[in-house]
Formats: structure tokens, sequence, C-alpha cells
């Protein structure tokens, strides 16, 4: 695991170009991904890293307790059962006409997943290092993020290697034999 830095202004530095590397990560995945459903995916968690890094920024700014927590409201927390049912539904019918999984698209979700747990140690580490309100609120909310990101590749990964029993399993869908 990587080590936090001492202060936390070298704290929310590193979580910045955390975050900027997520970003590339996951706009690089949304590009090369041959799945639509994996495709929105990766296109919903770079909108959210930039909601993140405007997050640290603020923190970084030294800007007050409500603006973080202005950004913390708006950013996206719905359940990841929520959030996945969204994103099958913007990759539309394409989502149901997927036979099987692409090996660099699972890939892709494994090396996230990765990334995602990383974070959420790293934010979890640095909100029990934060001496003050505004890190706390920003490190606890990030911890969460990430932890919902993790949940929300997990659930892709499933759907993308088995979608069969993703949907008997989730949705309850049987098929009648004759």
């Amino acid at each position: 695991m990587t080590e936090l830095p001492e202060t936390m202004e070298d704290i929310v530095k590193f979580a910045l170009q955390l975050e900027q590397d997520g970003l590339q990560m996951y706009r690089n995945f949304a590009q090369k991904s041959k799945d639509a459903f994996g495709k929105k995916t990766f296109e919903g968690l770079a909108e959210d890293e930039m909601q993140h890094m405007e997050l640290l920024r603020k923190v970084y700014g030294k800007c007050g307790i409500k603006e973080v927590e202005e950004i913390v409201a708006k950013s996206k927390d719905e359940p990841v059962r929520q959030r996945f049912k969204t994103i099958f539904q913007q990759a539309g019918e394409e989502a149901h006409k997927r036979t099987e999984a692409n090996p660099s698209d699972t890939e892709a979700m494994r090396v996230a997943m990765e990334f995602e747990k990383r974070g959420y140690d790293l934010y979890n580490e640095a909100q029990q290092k934060a001496k003050g309100d505004i890190e706390r609120t920003a490190f606890k909310h990030l911890t969460l993020m990430e932890k919902h990101h993790y949940e929300l590749l997990q659930e892709t990964f499933e759907y993308l290697n088995d979608t069969g029993n993703w949907f008997m399993k989730n949705e309850g869908w049987m098929f009648e034999g004759g």
C-alpha cells in the first residue's frame, strides 16, 4: 500500500494526482471498450473523478466548510444498484445484445477495481489523519464514493462475465423450458 504524505497539503496534492490518473484511465478505458455498457460505466466514473478533483481543489484552496458541503451534496451518491440500472438503460439495446465478455473489458474492470480499492484505502487513512472539519468531510465523502465505485465496477464485472446468471441472480429472470 502507498504511504500517505505527512502534511495535509501534500495529501491533497497526492489525492488530486490520484484523481487525475483515474480520469485519464477511465477516459482511456471508455474509448477502448467494445461493450456499450462498459463504455457507459467508464464514462460515468470519469465524470465522478472530475467532481472529486473539484472537491479536492476546494480543500486545497482552503475554502469554507459550506463550499465543501455543497460539492458533496451535488455529487452523485445514488445507490449502486440504481446507478447500475441507469447506466444499463443508457447503454440501451446494445447492452441487451451482448453475447460474451470481451477480455480487454473485463481486464479493464479488474484494473479499475484495484484502483478504486487503493483510493478507498488512501482516503480512509486521510480521513483519519484529518484535523479539520473541511478535510474530514471531504475525505469521508471520497472514501464513500470510492467504495461505491468499487461496488459498481464489481457489479459490472459480474454482468460482463456472466450476463445470464447476473440477470437470474439480480432481476429474478427465469427462462421457461418446453
